[in-house]
């Protein structure tokens, strides 16, 4: 028995391994989708159990991990990722300081966390520090054509703001976006969106706002665009020399008591004279204003009227001719 059992000893042997693992083939197979080993991963932000001496803040970098969840495959498709917990635990430091902490993670309804990465984040401990900042209004948008803005207000103008000391420094204001796009009339809001910004205008996240929202008013007016007229504007020029006039702006906006019932569409400029000799030549000249009206980007009332050499075509190098860019 035993020299048959000998007999292609290692084929045999090969064939025996072959059926064991064929077997467990077929028994994972066996075994329905829902059962079969699973794993996902999600991205996490940490939550922090603060120090509980209220005088001490405390801060982590990364704020995020990524937790590696296993279990079935149907265990896994009916985990809710708002119930995976991640946690780095600072209750019972008590004083200020940077150290390496451990993140803890926990996966519900029989799930289990294979790997969490990091799998450690750096925590900072400060003493708690106040400041008092102004609010700035940070208009977005433009208004409609049709009306002008004078500067916002804000109530309060200023805010109290708490975090470590080195990140109150860094706040130069409390920055809160208002949208402007399309409005025609004075408007009021209540502003819940507040930032704190530091000088460069980047947001500063380890700092507290101690108020919830602001009120601000953004005050219109009404304007009508026309065209500037220079009509009055005469040029006495030495015979032979071609010129022309310009003036900048050549539209204004007007604004005043009933300026959707004005019934003109330009406003004529001051008689001025201007003498030629071939050089160009500016003058600032008044506009005209009826008594009730106001151009409230123009606070001279003046625009800027020039008399200039006449390009002639010929003058005029044609495409490729240059050598360098010119300005």
């Amino acid at each position: 028995m035993w020299a048959r059992l000998r007999n292609n000893f290692g084929l045999k042997m090969l064939a025996f391994l072959l059926a064991i693992v064929t077997a467990m083939l077929v028994k994972t197979l066996a075994k329905p989708i829902s059962e079969l080993p699973a794993q996902r991963v999600y991205t996490k932000p940490i939550d922090i159990l603060a120090p509980s001496n209220n005088e001490l803040i405390s801060s982590i970098n990364p704020r995020e991990v990524t937790v590696t969840i296993s279990g079935t495959k149907n265990v896994i498709d009916r985990i809710d990722p708002k119930l995976i917990s991640v946690v780095v635990d600072l209750s019972k430091r008590n004083k200020p300081g940077t150290s390496l902490e451990a993140v803890d993670a926990m996966a519900p309804g029989g799930a289990e966390v294979s790997q969490v990465e990091p799998s450690h984040v750096w925590a900072s401990i400060s003493q708690r520090t106040f400041a008092s900042v102004p609010v700035k209004i940070n208009l977005v948008g433009k208004p409609s054509d049709s009306c002008r803005l004078e500067a916002p207000m804000v109530e309060p103008s200023k805010v109290r703001i708490v975090g470590s000391m080195e990140d109150v420094d860094k706040v130069s204001c409390v920055s809160v976006p208002i949208s402007i796009s399309g409005i025609n009339s004075s408007f009021s809001t209540k502003a819940v969106t507040l930032n704190a910004i530091d000088v460069n205008g980047n947001k500063v996240n380890d700092v507290e706002i101690y108020t919830n929202s602001v009120f601000v008013t953004v005050p219109a007016y009404p304007v009508r665009k026309v065209k500037v007229d220079l009509s009055n504007v005469s040029v006495k020029s030495r015979s032979g020399e071609d010129y022309q006039v310009l003036v900048s702006p050549e539209e204004v906006y007007l604004s005043g008591d009933d300026i959707d019932k004005i019934t003109f569409d330009s406003l004529e400029v001051e008689h001025y004279v201007f003498k030629y000799e071939g050089k160009t030549i500016s003058k600032k000249v008044k506009l005209i204003l009826p008594s009730k009206y106001r151009v409230p980007e123009l606070p001279q009332n003046s625009v800027t009227v020039t008399v200039a050499p006449k390009v002639k075509p010929e003058a005029i190098e044609p495409p490729g001719q240059e050598d360098e860019y010119r300005f």
